[in-house]
């Protein structure tokens, strides 16, 4: 649950997901488009009914090593050590926290246009390579429903009922039957429109191309290597 601006670790997590599926449990799995794609070429079938997946609109995944080595960076300035990390807290939508907790009960609390991290993920010098040439960054999903923000909703505000309360609506795409009869079962606990589709995805360019890779990533990648991170802070973040 929550936004995470690093890549996951999926460790047995393919085999897990098999075992229930031959235990006949059911499942629902959410990551990366290229996860669900991995996952589904690790089963070698997509278990319809039974197994049920979700991808997000993904901009990259972020290197580990570099987000470990920024709480080093938040321990080394606190004092202390981070104990919980919220990538994307939402009081309001547009300008979100972003919250480090640390040993010692203090906090540092930021935002997403002044937080280092989230500033240098946004400028992409280090999503993994293969994230400049995603295959999955298209219409043509291969999970079963699509998640992610809607960043065009208010633009075609034609519901009298709408109301811009900075809280966020997600856009929610249905790309299977499978994924349709999850949507029947649950729609109604929830609260949703029908959109326009060409006018949906204007703002979400993650369904038509990947990020581009920055013209400073290779010699981040060279400085990395050289240079303490500070050094890399000050320069690239």
């Amino acid at each position: 649950m929550g936004s995470k601006y690093v890549q996951s670790f999926i460790g047995t997590t393919y085999k897990d997901i098999r075992k229930l599926l031959l235990q006949n449990e059911k499942v629902l799995f959410s990551g990366t488009p290229c996860q669900v794609a991995g996952l589904y070429a690790f089963l070698k079938k997509r278990y319809v009914g039974q197994l049920f997946t979700v991808d997000l609109l993904c901009h990259g995944v972020p290197s580990p090593q570099i987000f470990k080595d920024y709480l080093n960076h938040l321990k080394s300035t606190h004092n202390a050590n981070v104990i919980d990390f919220k990538f994307r807290e939402k009081p309001g939508w547009r300008r979100y926290q972003v919250i480090a907790k640390f040993d010692d009960n203090k906090k540092d609390i930021s935002y997403k246009d002044t937080n280092e991290y989230i500033k240098g993920f946004l400028k992409g010098n280090f999503l993994r390579s293969s994230c400049y040439n995603c295959a999955y960054t298209n219409l043509d999903r291969v999970s079963d429903l699509t998640i992610g923000d809607f960043w065009n909703y208010f633009s075609d505000n034609v519901n009298s009922e709408d109301i811009d309360d900075d809280k966020g609506i997600s856009m929610l795409l249905i790309n299977t039957q499978n994924g349709k009869s999850l949507f029947t079962k649950a729609k109604e606990d929830l609260i949703y429109f029908a959109k326009d589709f060409q006018k949906s995805i204007e703002k979400s360019p993650r369904l038509h191309k990947p990020t581009k890779k920055p013209e400073t990533y290779e010699q981040f990648w060279q400085d990395y290597a050289q240079h303490d991170f500070s050094y890399m802070l000050k320069n690239y973040f």
